[in-house]
C-alpha cells in the first residue's frame, strides 16, 4: 500500500470471531498517519475498559507494509474462555473513505479446522500479528 492509501484507510474493523463489533473505535496516531492505534469497547478516563473485554490495534507502516498488532485484554472479574471452530482467531476488513472493502485478512486464507479454545484470566492480554 502506498502512504497515501493508508490514509485513505478510515475504518479498520477488526472483527474478532468472538466479540462480533464491540463498541466504538477511535483513531489516533503520528499527524502524518504513519502509526497508530484504534481501540474498541468503552473506555473509562483511566484507559482501560472496566467490566468488558478491550479490544485495540497498534500499526505501523513501513514502506508498503502495514503491521498490524491486535491485542485483546480480560476487564472482567471473571475468567474468560472463547472457543473457536476453526484455528482462525481474528479476522479484520480495511475499507476506503467509500465504504468499499480494500482486504480482507481471511480471504484466500485456509484454517486448520479443528476446534480450538483461548481463556484469559482477569487482566489478562493477548495478541496477534499481521501484515499487509
Amino acid at each position: 500500500m502506498k502512504r497515501n492509501s493508508i490514509r485513505m484507510v478510515l475504518m479498520l474493523l477488526l472483527a474478532f470471531s468472538f466479540l462480533g463489533g464491540c463498541g466504538q473505535s477511535a483513531k489516533s496516531g503520528n499527524a502524518d498517519g504513519s502509526t497508530g492505534t484504534t481501540s474498541g469497547g468503552s473506555q473509562s478516563g483511566s484507559g482501560f475498559a472496566a467490566g468488558e473485554i478491550q479490544t485495540w490495534i497498534d500499526w505501523n507502516q513501513q514502506g508498503d507494509t502495514v503491521k498490524f498488532t491486535f491485542h485483546l485484554k480480560n476487564q472482567t472479574e471473571h475468567v474468560q474462555t472463547f472457543t473457536f471452530p476453526t484455528g482462525q482467531r481474528f479476522d479484520f476488513v480495511i475499507k476506503n473513505e467509500q465504504g468499499q472493502k480494500v482486504k480482507q485478512y481471511s480471504e484466500g486464507r485456509m484454517f486448520t479446522q479443528m476446534v480450538g479454545e483461548v481463556t484469559l484470566k482477569q487482566a489478562e492480554e493477548i495478541s496477534y500479528d499481521a501484515e499487509v
